[in-house]
């Protein structure tokens, strides 16, 4: 699906050998993965966790890419 096809890019690779990831961090992250699926679905945040306690979540650009607790 969108989102698959969205992700497949990232897989098996290092994520800084992306354009716009350079630096990844997850709220980095959030944004790149908001971009390409925000014109295809109606998102309402992209949330991207690295573990239990450490959590960003992307709320599109009139928002920003906050960390959270879990």
């Amino acid at each position: 699906g969108l989102v698959d096809a969205a992700l497949a890019p990232l897989a098996h690779c290092y994520l800084n050998e992306h354009q716009g990831l350079e630096n990844a961090t997850s709220e980095r992250l959030a944004v790149w993965i908001w971009r390409r699926l925000s014109e295809d679905l109606d998102l309402e945040a992209v949330r991207i966790a690295e573990n239990d306690d450490a959590v960003c979540t992307y709320k599109g650009p009139a928002g920003d890419a906050r960390r959270s607790p879990a």
